[in-house]
């Protein structure tokens, strides 16, 4: 495992922990979020998935971002997210990655943070200018978090303490405050036919 610093937004620091395979490549690369409600968690956390995948021939990249421990953190943990798949980007030759291969891992929170940063990349891209943007071809996700109105009503059924509302601490409002920064913060809302590469039998 090598520790790397992928991107420094605002000040911040984001490392990140590669784990690459033994032989020549060109190598999968999975980019694993850890998960926590976009408060919690840590890329430690993913270091048993980092060495599983190396034994099995993939790379990883196990991510930090920045989280709501200081204040709402939306758009900026996407664009977190989307940092770090720039930085494979840069590194894919030097770490004999196949950028055709391209996987994003992650649940819950995190979940959110993946799907939303491939569905909707060029609106959270921190450097727009870099040309195409790697193409995710495919995402293992569990128990994510794709429409955060719903979300957010779940919470209430929960009778949450006042200030443990994690989307409204996440995105700095209420559907009620802002119902358009709700919708927009919703994978699912980013997905469009005309983007469906997929194969037809």
């Amino acid at each position: 495992m090598v520790q790397f610093c992928y991107a420094i937004h605002d000040g911040v620091e984001l490392l990140a922990d590669l784990y690459l395979p033994e032989g020549a490549g060109p190598h999968p690369m999975v980019v694993g979020i850890p998960g926590g409600g976009w408060r919690m968690g840590s890329r430690a956390n993913m270091a048993d998935w980092g060495r599983y995948l190396a034994a099995n021939g993939y790379a990883s990249l196990a991510i930090d971002h920045r989280r709501t421990t200081v204040g709402k953190m939306f758009p900026e943990a996407v664009q977190d997210v989307v940092a770090a798949l720039r930085f494979v980007q840069d590194r894919a030759q030097e770490w004999a990655i196949d950028q055709d291969r391209l996987v994003m891992m992650g649940s819950s929170a995190s979940a959110h943070l993946a799907s939303l940063a491939s569905l909707a990349a060029g609106k959270f891209d921190p450097r727009p200018q870099a040309g195409a943007f790697p193409k995710v071809a495919a995402m293992v996700l569990a128990y994510g978090v794709y429409d955060l109105v719903a979300q957010w009503q779940h919470g209430l059924a929960l009778n949450q303490e006042p200030g443990e509302d994690r989307q409204a601490r996440f995105l700095g409002a209420t559907p009620y405050d802002d119902p358009d920064l709700y919708h927009f913060a919703s994978p699912i809302r980013h997905v469009r036919y005309a983007a469906n590469t997929s194969k037809q039998c």
